[in-house]
């Protein structure tokens, strides 16, 4: 009799055991509500979609939601309520066609992962929380990176959801928010060496409060960049700096004090002076 109930004891111990892993499992991919698919309201339904005073929301170092491509960006998914203490995301990248845009990049694996689901004959990755990964006194940070595309393909739509959850071991009481953000290919001005050689600048045209440049050294130098009005008069100094030979991703920031127009932007890149005119939206 003994023997019996131990092993029922046993069992009901690995059901407990299996259970709550279940319920407060690592995240499920392919419930962001992209084209598709639900959201993670499926499950978790006990309160309407972006209902309850929460949110989710993203931030990048990424210019006004534009990619350059083939460049690397830092993603920040913040997800908050009042009260809760866990929390979790799901998070993916599609282009127009529906397809995995760019590369998403775990940087935090303490926090979160990549996981997959067949969507419209398509595996979609995303980057979801890991278990228990999302824990936090009324919000959670998940961060992670986004490749772009190595090449312009259109508008990329981030679509991602957050889940507040009240850790109570199952699904009930939980609060879903849903966003999705459209990311846009950057437009940017490749600036002309004057003796017609190989483009070694490039930058963001039209610009906004901040100027995305990217740009190619050939051998250690100084690099300057300097925005002046188009009658001549210096506005900002950019940038001026010793640099190494290399490729150079930069954001130069301080614009929006600036009225709105039209600008002259002059760069000192490889002993050489390049201007050209520069936007400012």
């Amino acid at each position: 009799m003994k023997k019996n109930i131990l092993i029922l004891l046993g069992f009901g111990v690995i059901i407990i055991l299996f259970s709550s892993e279940i319920w407060s499992d690592n995240g499920k991919a392919g419930y962001t509500g992209a084209s598709g698919e639900s959201t993670c309201v499926n499950c978790h339904n006990s309160y309407a979609l972006n209902s309850g005073g929460g949110s989710v929301m993203a931030r990048s170092n990424m210019i006004n939601w534009q990619y350059e491509p083939g460049q690397t960006y830092n993603i920040e998914v913040v997800v908050a309520r009042n009260g809760n203490h866990l929390f979790g995301l799901g998070f993916e990248s599609l282009d127009q066609a529906n397809q995995n845009a760019g590369n998403l990049i775990v940087t935090d694996a303490a926090h979160t992962q990549i996981k997959s689901r067949t969507v419209s004959s398509v595996s979609r990755r995303n980057i979801v929380h890991t278990l228990n990964g999302g824990s936090g006194a009324d919000s959670a940070v998940f961060a992670f990176q986004w490749t772009a595309p190595t090449t312009n393909i259109g508008d990329v739509t981030f679509s991602y959801c957050g889940l507040a959850a009240n850790a109570a071991g199952n699904e009930a009481g939980d609060y879903v928010y849903r966003v999705s953000q459209l990311v846009s290919p950057m437009q940017t001005t490749a600036i002309n060496n004057p003796n017609g050689s190989e483009k070694m600048l490039y930058v963001q045209n039209p610009a906004t409060e901040n100027l995305a440049v990217r740009y190619i050294i050939n051998k250690p130098g100084k690099v300057e960049m300097t925005l002046f009005s188009l009658d001549g008069k210096l506005v900002k100094n950019l940038i001026s700096l010793e640099q190494q030979s290399g490729n150079y991703y930069q954001t130069l920031e301080g614009l929006a004090a600036y009225p709105k127009g039209v600008y002259l932007l002059k760069v000192l890149l490889n002993g050489k002076v390049l201007s050209e005119k520069i936007v400012l939206e």
